[in-house]
């Protein structure tokens, strides 16, 4: 006989007679269907159903290469940190913006005065009561307040808090708490600086050295809160310190 496919010889037709007719209607052995009308050999479905594997696993590691892929690029996003804008302030804004207007009102020249008035009679105790101002030598983590504040989006405002916090416990005679308020926006500085727009945050870098450079050195020596030395380390703004 001629020959087919693959060398091999044409399959013969199926000859329908009621012996051979079962063959057309038994369940396949082995799972494998049979065409009707002899359409092509087992051997040849084979071939299809191994053809039929080979790009299916082809497909499926082709999948799986892409899910792998989706999955680098996504941990490389998010190993990624974009940089914090520390001057943002968009995180909490109306609490900053809040801050802000107390500064311009509170750290004017008559500052000073106001801190020494009998304590509940002036604006300037107001403000500085309502801060959250702890006591930072039960700080037990001090990571927390510096690192996390520096790594925000409003340097200058957490700057900002320290040091009403270091006027408020220089207004009860705490110079020793005032010194450590104030080191703690030191730390932050390097990163607020930046941000000190005097139009907006009223403190400026340079006035800060100089007030946490006179806190620093009274605290060091152990100086005695005085209502002089209060109104000498008390935050001016309009002069620097001697």
């Amino acid at each position: 006989s001629r020959h087919w496919l693959n060398g091999e010889p044409r399959p013969e037709p199926i000859v329908g007679t009621p012996k051979d007719t079962n063959a057309l209607t038994d369940p396949p052995q082995h799972g494998l269907p049979l065409q009707p009308g002899g359409g092509g050999s087992c051997r040849q479905l084979a071939a299809d159903l191994g053809s039929m594997a080979h790009y299916w696993a082809l497909g499926t590691a082709a999948h799986a290469l892409l899910l792998v892929l989706v999955g680098f690029l996504g941990l490389a996003e998010g190993q990624y940190d974009f940089p914090m804008d520390s001057c943002a302030c968009h995180i909490h804004y109306e609490h900053w913006v809040q801050l802000q207007l107390q500064l311009s009102r509170l750290l004017t020249e008559s500052f000073p005065d106001e801190l020494l008035k009998p304590l509940g009679s002036s604006l300037a105790h107001a403000v500085l009561r309502s801060q959250e101002c702890r006591d930072p030598r039960k700080v037990s983590n001090r990571l927390e307040w510096t690192l996390a504040p520096a790594n925000s989006d409003c340097t200058p405002g957490h700057l900002s808090h320290y040091v009403l916090c270091a006027q408020l416990w220089l207004m009860d005679g705490d110079v020793e708490g005032a010194a450590i308020y104030f080191d703690f926006a030191n730390y932050l500085l390097p990163l607020a600086a930046p941000c000190m727009d005097p139009v907006m945050w009223t403190i400026t870098p340079e006035v800060f050295y100089e007030h946490y450079r006179a806190v620093a050195e009274a605290a060091a020596v152990g100086r005695k809160a005085t209502p002089e030395l209060i109104r000498e380390l008390a935050w001016q703004q309009a002069r620097r310190l001697s």
